[in-house]
């Protein structure tokens, strides 16, 4: 759960602050342009992003804990 709201507060600090070239600040400039292939753009990155993380964190707790039972 860490990782995920890790995740989750490093887009919310590039998305609020704009520092940088990060994926907030392209979807504020995306926004901004009215570019919304480039917004679009912007949130598959941050899907794909906690989407893969989603999966490590899963795959890594399976084998770190896998002496305990799995649930359904």
């Amino acid at each position: 759960m860490g990782l995920i709201y890790s995740w989750l507060a490093t887009v919310a600090a590039g998305y609020l602050l704009a520092v940088g070239p990060g994926v907030g600040g392209l979807i504020i400039t995306g926004r901004e342009r009215f570019d919304m292939a480039l917004v679009m753009l912007g949130v598959l990155i941050l899907g794909s992003v906690g989407f893969f993380l989603n999966r490590l964190d899963y795959a890594l707790e399976s084998h770190l804990l896998r002496w305990r039972p799995q649930q359904g």
